[in-house]
Order: structure tokens, then sequence, then C-alpha cells
């Protein structure tokens, strides 16, 4: 089987023609079909080449004379075909993460763009920092347009990384965080804090006199900003602050959880959730011991992932968009040049009611 040439090889022996006949201006190039024979080549690859020595103003494509030298033909005068380019995405272990659906937005996105996705993912519970640690290594012989990052670095060893890849002029940006720090590299990650005073005021003008957070277990940096949100909005609005409760899960939690946490809750209580699915879960439980009347525990929830137009949110959520900062990400990294200034933003949420959409 004889190997394709390639695009380049084909232009060099084109070129090599056209020296070993000394074709100068107002010399005719045989027909395509013909010239694509004698280069061993495709008539498709052939026209890519005269496309470019055309828009170079090298030669002239005439309807029915065929195709004229206006010069004598010259390398340097083309421009080279574009190269793809590699972004990188790094989301170890994000429980919130729909990687098909943010792989797909991607894949979009950077082929618009002459760019091709390198990924790297692992599940909530097989988060390993020497993994991630080799393939950031690897990312110096890859040497990436840059890097898009999710959920890392998780291991605080591997923050060296990061910015040994930053300064390789591998750029990176980070769309979400978990700790309590900025990153030093580029950002656009949400405002946990935010959110937190937020879901306060919103709960307030629902009636409550107090707030209580339902977070998933463990100490997470977003679980503690949420919190300090919660807080400030609580101080600043005459709200009561009960203890934040964890559910004992890292991922979702179950009606059977929800169950035994209502009932140690005084009435007027506001219920700030970690999720959506969770913000449901409370919302169906608390309608079932009302008969499916309006509680007087209204519920909040927060949510990293933007929510689908088909599926109205079930209670109201503060929630931030990952695909908006995914397109910021990309627009920064694919951007030519590198004058643009780096981006270090911390977003803020939009608050979405049942049935009703986006309220701002």
């Amino acid at each position: 089987k004889v190997a394709m040439k390639t695009s380049e090889q084909v232009l060099a022996d084109f070129l090599r023609y056209a020296d070993e006949r000394k074709l100068g201006a107002g010399d005719r190039l045989p027909p395509e079909r013909e010239l694509a024979v004698i280069l061993g080549t495709s008539r498709p690859t052939l026209r890519k080449i005269l496309d470019r020595f055309g828009k170079a103003g090298i030669l002239e494509r005439q309807r029915k004379g065929g195709t004229v030298l206006l010069e004598a033909l010259d390398a340097e005068q083309i421009e080279s075909p574009p190269q793809a380019s590699v972004i990188s995405f790094i989301a170890p272990g994000d429980p919130e993460l729909d990687l098909r659906r943010v792989e797909a937005l991607l894949q979009n996105l950077l082929l618009s763009r002459n760019c091709l996705l390198n990924t790297y993912h692992s599940s909530p519970d097989k988060q390993d920092a020497g993994k991630e640690q080799q393939y950031l290594r690897s990312l110096f012989r890859i040497n990436p347009k840059g890097i898009i990052a999710t959920a890392s670095p998780y291991g605080h060893t591997n923050d060296n990384l990061f910015a040994e890849l930053d300064a390789a002029g591998i750029r990176v940006v980070h769309i979400h965080y978990y700790r309590d720090e900025l990153p030093a590299e580029a950002f656009a990650i949400p405002d946990w804090r935010c959110a937190g005073v937020m879901a306060a005021a919103h709960l307030q003008a629902r009636g409550c006199r107090r707030l209580v957070y339902a977070h998933p277990c463990g100490d997470h940096p977003g679980t503690r900003l949420t919190y300090t949100g919660l807080r400030e909005g609580a101080t600043l609005l005459g709200l009561d602050l009960l203890p934040s409760r964890s559910l004992g899960t890292q991922v979702d939690v179950d009606a059977g959880t929800v169950a035994r946490f209502i009932p140690e809750l005084p009435k007027n209580t506001g219920i700030v959730t970690h999720s959506i699915s969770a913000g449901a879960i409370f919302a169906e439980e608390l309608a079932r011991r009302h008969g499916g009347a309006a509680a007087d525990m209204p519920v909040s929830a927060l949510h990293d992932e933007y929510p689908d137009a088909a599926q109205p949110v079930p209670v109201p959520t503060l929630c931030f968009s990952r695909e908006a900062r995914i397109r910021l990400a990309v627009d920064y990294l694919t951007a030519p040049g590198s004058n643009s200034p780096p981006p270090r933003i911390l977003t803020t949420p939009t608050l979405y009611l049942p049935a009703r959409g986006s309220v701002g």
C-alpha cells in the first residue's frame, strides 16, 4: 500500500516541478487533473496548494484559461496552513461534572478555533494526586496551547507544577477551585461567599427568620466559603444562622437522610442545600409532611452547573454557569498573540425560580 503524501510534500514536489521547467510570470500550468497525476497527489490536495499561491497573488486561476503564473513561485510568499493546537482539560474527581456534556461543548468550541482537546479525568472516589502529577508532567512534552482546570490541582504537591507550566508559556485557566486561597494563575471561578449572601437575602424575602446550611460531608472550601457568605447575609439582615449540618455524603442525599434532618429544625427556617437534586429531595419531603401545602421551611439550592432549560429547577436555585466560564477560558487561551490580560474573575450566580427561569 502506497503512503499518501502530506500537503507539504506535495508543495515541495510542486516547487521542484516549476523550478525544473523554469516557470515564471505568464506561464500556464497543466490542467489540474494532469498536474495531480504528475505530482502523485489528489486533486483536492492540489487545489489547496494552488489556493495558497492564489491568495498570495502569485497565480491566477482563470475560469476557461486554466491557471496562469503572475510571477515565479516562491514558497516564502505563501502562508503555511494553520497547525492545530492542543488545549488540555483537567478535571480530577469533580463530583458535579457532566464530563460528556462538557467535552462536547469544548470539542465544538475548539474545533471552530482549529484546536484539539486533550482530557484528564477521574471519578470522585478515585482522586489520585500521583496520577494528576504524572499527567501534568506529560504536558511539558505535549506542550499544549493552554490548560483549562476544574477541581485541580487535587494535591498541594502539584501546585508548583501549575506554576512551572505557566512559566513555560503554557497558559492555565482555572474554572473551579477547591481551595480557600485564589489560584496564582488565571481564573474564572464561582464566588461561593457571594452565593451564600444571596441565598440569605432570598430566603429572608420568603419570610425566613433563621437559616441552616445542609451541606455534603467533609471540610470543603466551597462549603466554608458558602457558610461565610450565609453568616454575613444573616448578620446584615438580622437572621439567626444555625450551625451548618453535614448530610453525611460527598455527592447526593437520599430521602431517609432528609427525613431525619427536618424534624430537628424550628419553624420558619430556610434551608440552603448544596445541589439542585438535594434541594428537590428536601422540597418533596416537606410537601409530603405538609400534605402538599406550602411548607414553612423554604428551600434554596446552590449549584455549579447551568440548569437545563427543558427541565425547570424544582426549587429556587442560585446557579453558576460552567458553560460561560468554559467559553471565557477558551476565548482567552485561543486568542491570537498573548496580549490579552489573563482573567481573574470571581463569577456571581444567577437566581432561577421554578417554572419562571432566570431572574438575574
